[in-house]
């Protein structure tokens, strides 16, 4: 069942990436921070867990998605950089950010001031509408899928698992 521990340690080779440490889970499986040598890039891989979950139809239509998501090239859309299998376990490796999810903030904080949270919708939206224009519904919108780096900019999180309209595929 998803959710259950996760064996992946800090060392550990997925591909050609070394993770580092964990840095979030959720019902769909771990994510985590990791290197990719020889380009000494930090990046976040998602992994689905447990392995074996997945059947082999899925998770082609799995990679199909990635694909298609990883064109997007939209500043408001998390970067997808590769996904693959390593030793039965699917994984999707996205830009590393820095930062914090809109629900981790407001709990931290409490509400957003109304220009804030105007201005952080207008962004997610953005790139929303970039992913709905080429086929690709997000379908799981909350706080926890929208990112907050540094800079002020809204990163939309989890669109390598979204739905891909049959048109776009």
């Amino acid at each position: 069942e998803f959710g259950q521990p996760c064996t992946i340690c800090p060392g550990t080779k997925l591909g050609k990436y070394e993770v580092l440490e964990e840095i979030g889970h959720g019902g769909m499986g771990h994510v985590f921070k990791a290197m990719q040598p020889p380009l000494g890039r930090a990046v976040a891989i998602k992994v689905l867990w447990p392995p074996g979950r997945m059947s082999p139809e899925a998770l082609l239509r799995f990679q199909r998605e990635v694909r298609l998501v990883s064109q997007l090239g939209h500043p408001n859309v998390v970067v997808t950089h590769d996904a693959g299998e390593h030793q039965g376990i699917p994984y999707l490796v996205m830009e590393y950010l820095e930062g914090s999810d809109l629900a981790a903030l407001v709990r931290q904080r409490g509400p957003l001031a109304v220009t804030q949270a105007v201005d952080y919708i207008l962004q997610a939206a953005r790139g929303l509408q970039c992913a709905h224009q080429r086929g690709i519904v997000h379908r799981d919108v909350k706080p926890s899928n929208l990112w907050l780096d540094p800079t002020g900019r809204i990163k939309v999180l989890d669109l390598g698992l979204a739905r891909v309209l049959p048109s776009a595929q």
